[in-house]
């Protein structure tokens, strides 16, 4: 996922060539860092998430019962 569709929703189709897009402005250096921090930010923090909502899951799960050949059911 891009850092610009995690903040706005949709993807981002630009006009530029490569040329012209690497003649950016110091706002714009700014604001591309802010947004890689950003996007850090929300990938530990939703790692973060998941490993809690696996914890509390888990803890409601039983265990299977230990089933050996000819055992009846």
């Amino acid at each position: 996922m891009s850092l610009f569709k995690a903040n706005y929703r949709y993807i981002l189709r630009t006009l530029l060539s490569p040329k012209q897009a690497k003649k950016s402005s110091k706002i714009g250096k700014e604001k591309t860092k802010k947004l890689v921090t950003l996007h850090k930010e929300l990938c530990k923090s939703a790692k973060m998430i998941q490993k809690r909502i696996k914890l509390y899951y888990n803890k409601k799960r039983s265990e299977r019962p230990d089933l050996k050949k000819g055992d009846k059911m």
